[in-house]
C-alpha cells in the first residue's frame, strides 16, 4: 500500500547500511510523487550527504534516450524502422555482417542485430565514437531478427544514425530534443560530464564505493559508446523524464509515435 512504501524503504535501507554508501530514492506515477528520500553519502571520508542535488549514473536507462530520438526522426518523416539501416550509414561502415538478410532499426531496437556483445568497444583510449564503431565492429553471430541478444554496441550504433540523419552530435541532439524540452538542467550524457558543468562539478566531489566499503573512483564505468549507458544527473532530472514517459508528454507532437514506440513488435 502507498501509506506502507516509506517505511519498507526506510526498513530496507537499514538492513543493507553496512553494504551501502549513499542513494536517492523516488517512488512516482504519471500524477506526482507518492515517497522521496535521500539515505548516506555520496563521499563518506568528506562527509557529503546524498541530498536532492546530488547527481547519480544512469546507466543503461540512457538507451531511452536513443529510442526516442529514433522515434522523433520516425515522427518526422526522416527514417524508416524496417529500413535498411546501411541506408543511412556511409558506405561500407559495418563490415563484419555474415547474413545477406538487412539489419532494420526495429532490430537494433529489440537487440536482435545479432550482434555479438563484446567489451572491445567498452575499452575505446582516445578514440572518438565514431571511430570505436567503425574499428572495433563485434561478430555477427545470428541472422537479424532470430535471437534477442542484449547489445551496447547495437545501441551505439542506433545512436550514431541519428547523428547520420539529424547533423546534429548524438548529445547536442539530446540536450536540444530531450533534456531541455523537459527542463531537465542538471542532466549530463557525455562520459566527461563536459555537457553539463553542474554534473562535472557534482561528480568531482562524489565517489563510487563498492559493497566492502573501497573506493572505485568518481565514476563507476565510462566509455566513448556513451549513448550505451553515460548518462547522468539528478535524481529531480530523473523524475522528470521517467514521467514524460508515463504521461506521454512532451516529447512527440503527435500521440500516435507515442503509441508506436509501446506497442510490441517482436514477441
Amino acid at each position: 500500500e502507498r501509506d506502507q512504501i516509506s517505511q519498507k524503504i526506510q526498513d530496507y535501507v537499514k538492513e543493507h547500511e553496512k553494504t551501502t554508501a549513499g542513494m536517492a530514492t523516488a517512488v512516482f506515477d504519471k500524477d506526482g510523487t507518492i515517497y522521496q528520500g535521500n539515505f548516506g553519502y555520496m563521499n563518506k571520508e568528506k562527509g557529503v550527504k546524498a541530498d536532492d542535488d546530488s547527481v547519480f549514473e544512469w546507466g543503461s536507462v540512457t538507451k531511452l534516450t536513443v529510442w526516442l530520438s529514433v522515434m522523433q526522426l520516425w515522427e518526422e518523416g526522416k527514417i524508416d524502422l524496417e529500413e535498411d539501416i546501411r541506408t543511412y550509414l556511409p558506405e561500407g561502415f559495418l563490415k563484419t555482417l555474415r547474413y545477406d538478410k538487412p539489419i532494420t532499426m526495429l532490430d537494433l531496437m529489440n537487440h536482435q542485430a545479432g550482434f555479438e556483445e563484446s567489451a572491445a568497444a567498452m575499452n575505446s583510449g582516445s578514440l572518438s565514437m565514431e571511430e570505436i564503431l567503425a574499428a572495433k565492429q563485434p561478430a555477427q553471430l545470428f541472422e537479424p531478427g532470430t535471437m534477442t541478444a542484449y547489445s551496447n554496441f547495437s545501441t551505439s550504433l542506433a545512436a550514431y544514425v541519428v547523428e547520420q540523419i539529424s547533423g546534429q552530435n548524438f548529445a547536442d541532439y539530446v540536450h536540444e530534443h530531450i533534456f531541455e524540452p523537459l527542463s531537465m538542467d542538471k542532466t549530463s550524457i557525455l562520459p566527461d560530464y563536459k555537457d553539463n558543468d553542474y554534473v562535472l562539478q557534482k561528480r568531482k566531489q562524489e565517489l563510487t564505493y563498492n559493497t566492502e566499503g573501497q573506493v572505485l573512483g568518481t565514476n563507476y564505468t565510462s566509455s566513448v559508446l556513451y549513448p550505451s549507458g553515460q548518462a547522468a544527473g539528478t535524481m529531480g532530472d530523473f523524475q522528470k523524464f521517467a514521467q514524460a514517459l508515463l504521461k506521454r508528454d512532451k516529447l512527440f507532437k503527435r500521440q500516435e509515435t507515442w503509441t508506436r514506440l509501446y506497442t510490441a513488435s517482436s514477441t
